[in-house]
């Protein structure tokens, strides 16, 4: 609001800026991660990757070992690696007591990292979306956000697509964290607690 010279005043409209498009947003996310792992098969680091190479790189690394493989499990992670490789190789490195609480925790830092680096590149394009059909989509994962999080992640683990989808949505870093502690307790114990009858069995071989 502005004042005429003769005192009255005089209504101005606000100029309203729009958001930036999320679509640059979703294609800077996209480039990242694309280059990323790129990057990481053009260097040659991923060739013949195996969990009994992991192991004793991290037995190799005496005390500083289980920062390693927290480490190792976050950048592998954002690398699409599959988690399975580094559930086995905690627990194969640390045993099935002692490994199943480290290989949780380098789970849950894996994909904090990757929450966290999709959302500040990506922001929360999702929380723009105008398509009602979309919003009831979305209305689970906004009305009960941590036993969404609990049932997607019983149903696709660490996988890396699953943690850029729900950076890009609207849901609170400590909701996706909750759930994902609570839905990664599962998979965690049952390769811990198996883990002889599937090695016994060769079903590990594809990683091993």
């Amino acid at each position: 609001m502005s004042v005429r010279g003769g005192g009255q005043p005089v209504k101005t409209e606000a100029v309203e800026t729009s958001p930036r498009p999320p679509y640059l947003r979703l294609i800077a996310t996209a480039a990242l991660l694309a280059g990323l792992t790129l990057a990481a098969h053009q260097s040659g680091l991923l060739d013949d990757l195996s969990a009994r190479q992991l192991q004793e790189l991290f037995q190799g690394a005496g005390p500083l070992g289980a920062g390693l493989f927290i480490l190792a499990f976050a950048v592998g992670n954002l690398l699409s690696i599959p988690g399975v490789l580094f559930v086995i190789t905690g627990l194969l490195a640390y045993g099935q007591i002692a490994g199943a609480p480290i290989v949780l925790l380098g789970g849950l830092v894996a994909v904090s990292v990757s929450f966290c680096a999709v959302r500040l590149v990506g922001g929360q394009p999702a929380a723009l979306i105008r398509n009602d059909v979309a919003r009831r989509l979305l209305s689970n994962l906004t009305q009960r956000p941590v036993i969404t999080v609990v049932v997607l992640r019983l149903m696709m683990s660490f996988s890396p697509p699953l943690n850029y989808a729900l950076a890009l949505a609207p849901i609170k870093y400590r909701d996706y964290l909750l759930g994902s502690l609570i839905g990664l307790l599962f998979p965690v114990a049952f390769y811990a607690v198996l883990l002889d009858q599937l090695l016994a069995r060769g079903w590990l071989d594809a990683v091993l």
